[in-house]
């Protein structure tokens, strides 16, 4: 049985939208959705949510990032998610992104962070 349990929205300022952190059933992967822009003003809230997320995955579980609804990424943005990827490798878990932009293609390949990355090119179903 598939159920989505939404577990924490952050409502951000000036109608960007929101991080949402779901699981379809305890053995698939634990999804952490990002819409809008990840920038300096969401940073913060991304870094809560990854942390809860890593720390709520079972076992050896992955972490999926879903960025396909992303329209912007910054350096805070990248910070986060870097610092997301050695969280979750000191927990036990592989923090995978799922269809990221263009942009955000772009800001880890310019950064050399894509190598530090399983990229899935399209989004979790």
């Amino acid at each position: 049985m598939s159920h989505s349990h939404p577990h924490t929205r952050y409502p951000i300022p000036g109608g960007k939208k929101s991080v949402q952190h779901e699981q379809k059933g305890a053995s698939q992967p634990i999804v952490i959705r990002v819409t809008g822009e990840l920038d300096m003003d969401r940073a913060q809230a991304l870094r809560v949510d990854l942390g809860e997320a890593i720390e709520a995955a079972p076992g050896s579980a992955a972490v999926t990032v879903d960025l396909s609804g992303l329209t912007f990424c910054d350096s805070s943005g990248l910070n986060v998610l870097l610092g997301a990827r050695l969280h979750a490798q000191e927990a036990g878990h592989v923090l995978r992104l799922a269809g990221p932009p263009r942009q955000v293609l772009n800001l880890l390949e310019m950064t050399g962070a894509i190598a530090l990355f399983p990229i899935d090119r399209t989004p979790p179903t």
